[in-house]
């Protein structure tokens, strides 16, 4: 009499035997992506487009400058020279001559300049306000509101006086000592005006000879 296998044994059989005949290929088809779920990689290129920033040519603000007129100097080339725009240079120049010659500035007078760039160009001021003292009696002023009309105005100083007393011993001659004692020129000059019909300032002045002057 023939034995049967046990129907158990038939089923675990038939289960595994498909396993060892195939050659089953590996695959992850199965199994969840967790990377792509978990981790975000941000783009090469950003999300927000950038709107390009350009330097923008700034003026400095306004700025005082005080100048000294130097030998064959007019007021056309020292406003040059501080960067004033020609055209404002020679409108300025043309200004001032209601009140005052160009032609008529010395060497060592002093021009105060408030100047307004109106670039980061260092020849694109314009003038502001132009302060000139012809003498010790008064100042012309040119003033430019809009930066485009020019006023000029002229006026009056108020003048202080004083004494002054100066004295010296004299080395070798009045003139150097004076003036290394402070006596200004122009009145060096008039003392020796005043005295030149009765002393001999050269053969006359010794050696520790003693001056005093008041003006």
């Amino acid at each position: 009499m023939q034995r049967k296998a046990p129907f158990g044994l038939l089923v675990v059989m038939a289960s595994i035997l498909p396993l060892l005949i195939f050659n089953w290929p590996q695959t992850n088809a199965a199994r969840p992506n967790l990377a792509k779920h978990l981790f975000h990689t941000a783009p090469s290129k950003s999300q927000f487009p950038v709107s390009p920033v350009f330097e923008q040519d700034l003026p400095p603000p306004t700025f005082t400058k005080k100048v000294k007129v130097g030998k064959n100097d007019t007021i056309i080339t020292i406003l040059k020279r501080a960067g004033v725009q020609s055209t404002h240079a020679n409108n300025a120049a043309k200004a001032l001559s209601k009140y005052y010659d160009p032609r008529q500035i010395k060497p060592g007078n002093h021009i105060t300049l408030v100047l307004t760039p109106q670039s980061s160009r260092p020849d694109d001021n314009i003038i502001q306000q132009m302060v000139i003292r012809p003498d010790v009696f008064s100042e012309i002023v040119v003033t430019s509101a809009d930066g485009v009309r020019l006023n000029v105005s002229k006026h009056k100083l108020a003048i202080e006086r004083r004494l002054f007393r100066v004295t010296g011993s004299i080395k070798s001659s009045l003139y150097e000592a004076a003036t290394k004692a402070g006596v200004p020129k122009r009145i060096l000059m008039e003392l020796i005006r005043i005295y030149l019909w009765d002393v001999d300032f050269q053969r006359d002045i010794n050696s520790d000879d003693k001056f005093e002057v008041l003006y």
